[in-house]
C-alpha cells in the first residue's frame, strides 16, 4: 500500500521548467513515507522474532489518535477500507460540526486528504500509519478543533462560490487578517477573471490587503502553486494575481506558463 503510493509520487516527479510546486510537494510526501516505511520494517522485524499479534493502535504514537483508530471499524488491525472507515468517521464528524448538512462533505474531505486522492472508492485501503500521518500533519490541534476548521473552510468556499456581492464582501472582510488555505486563495484568484467587475474589484482589494497585512511572499508563493493547477480558471486567476501584486520575481514562472499554454493550444488545434 505505502510502496504503491510512493511509486505514484515518484511518477509525479520530473517537472521541467521553473514550475516545481508539484514536484516539491511530492518530495515532501516521499520524505514522510520514508519514515513510515522505516517504521513498518521495524515492525516486520519484531514480528519475525516473536510472532506476537500487532495491533494498529500500537503503531500510532499519539494515544488519542490510536484510540480513535481502534474505533474506526478497523478492528484495531493494520489496515481497513474506506467503506468500513467512513461510517464511524462520519459519526465522529457529526458530533463536531455545527451544521449536520456539512457532515458528509467534511468526512469526504478528511478521506481525500488522508489518502491523497481526488476520488473515493469503498474498497480503497487505509492503513493505521496513513491515519496517524494525516493527524500528525494537522499538528498540535485537537481532532474536534480540526473538524470544526474544515467545516468553517467549506462555509467560506460556499460563500465565495455564491458570487453574491454582499455575501462575498462580508466573507472577504472577515478573512482580512486570517491566513487562509490554498483552496480559498485559488477561489479568490478565480474571481479576478470572472468577468464581473464588482467581484474582480473585491478580489483585488482582498489580495492587496492580504499581501500587505499577512505576507506577500506567502500569498505569491501560493499563487505560483496555482500556476500548476488543473483548472484553467485557477491558472488564469493566479497569473492575474501575481501581476496585480507586481511579483516581478516570478516572471520566469509566468513566461514558462505562457509558453506551455500556447503549446497546449497549438497541440489541441492540430487534432
Amino acid at each position: 500500500m505505502h510502496c504503491c503510493y510512493c511509486i505514484r509520487l515518484v511518477e509525479g516527479l520530473g517537472t521541467f521548467g521553473p514550475l516545481r510546486s508539484r514536484e516539491r510537494m511530492s518530495l515532501e510526501k516521499l520524505q514522510l513515507q520514508a519514515r513510515v516505511l522505516r517504521r513498518l520494517l521495524s515492525v516486520a522485524r519484531r514480528f519475525s522474532e516473536d510472532r506476537r499479534p500487532i495491533y494498529g493502535s500500537q503503531l500510532i504514537d499519539e494515544d488519542e489518535v490510536g484510540h480513535l483508530w481502534a474505533q474506526m471499524g478497523s478492528g484495531d488491525g493494520l489496515v481497513t477500507t474506506v467503506g468500513k472507515l467512513r461510517e464511524p468517521l462520519a459519526h465522529l464528524v457529526h458530533s463536531c460540526v455545527s451544521q449536520a448538512a456539512f457532515c458528509d462533505r467534511v468526512t469526504s474531505l478528511i478521506l481525500y486528504k488522508m489518502l491523497d486522492v481526488t476520488k473515493l472508492e469503498a474498497d480503497m485501503l487505509d492503513t493505521a500509519l496513513q491515519f496517524q500521518s494525516y493527524f500528525a500533519d494537522v499538528g498540535a490541534v485537537l481532532i474536534v478543533d480540526h473538524i470544526e476548521r474544515l467545516e468553517a473552510e467549506l462555509k467560506v468556499l460556499d460563500s465565495l462560490s455564491s458570487r453574491e456581492l454582499p455575501i462575498v464582501k462580508r466573507t472577504l472582510s472577515a478573512l482580512k487578517n486570517v491566513k487562509v488555505s490554498r483552496e480559498v486563495l485559488f477561489l479568490v484568484s478565480q474571481m479576478l477573471v470572472s468577468g464581473d467587475k464588482h467581484l474582480e474589484h473585491l478580489a483585488e482589494q482582498y489580495l492587496k490587503s492580504a499581501a500587505r497585512l499577512l505576507s506577500k511572499a506567502e500569498v505569491c508563493g501560493t499563487l505560483v502553486e496555482g500556476l500548476e493547477a488543473e483548472a484553467a480558471l485557477t491558472r488564469q486567476g493566479c497569473c492575474k494575481g501575481l501581476s496585480l501584486l507586481q511579483a516581478h520575481e516570478y516572471m520566469e514562472e509566468l513566461v514558462h506558463l505562457f509558453v506551455t499554454s500556447v503549446r497546449r493550444l497549438v497541440l489541441k488545434l492540430s487534432y
